[in-house]
Formats: C-alpha cells, sequence, structure tokens
C-alpha cells in the first residue's frame, strides 16, 4: 500500500474506533495464530470447532514442523 493509501487505512480506523467506544466497546486484539500444542491443551473444546480449524503446514515453500 502507497503510504496515502496507510492514511485512508488509520483515518477509517480512527473513526471506527470514536464511534465504537460511544457505544461502550473496547478493542481486543486476537492471535491470527495459535500453535498446535496450545490447542491440544483444550481438545475436548476445540473438538466442536475443529473443522473450521485451518492448520498452517508451509511457510512459504518450506515445510513446517
Amino acid at each position: 500500500i502507497r503510504p496515502y493509501g496507510y492514511a485512508i487505512w488509520e483515518n477509517i480506523q480512527r473513526i471506527l474506533d470514536g464511534m465504537f467506544k460511544e457505544t461502550g466497546h473496547e478493542n481486543v486484539n486476537m492471535p491470527m495464530f495459535i500453535p498446535e500444542s496450545l490447542l491440544q491443551k483444550e481438545a475436548d473444546h476445540v473438538e466442536g470447532f475443529a473443522p473450521e480449524c485451518a492448520w498452517v503446514t508451509y511457510g512459504g515453500s518450506e515445510k513446517l514442523e
């Protein structure tokens, strides 16, 4: 994205952030990737939505362990 494109994105975020906070909502960041080891600790809970999980097996052209 060119610099002005990113500036547009920042303005959208700033405006929406103000609108959300006016209604009492808070921002939350959630991880994009969760290690399989952490999912295994919650195996019973994860079982219900496991079919919807995307498993990352390659980083570029390299197979991940």
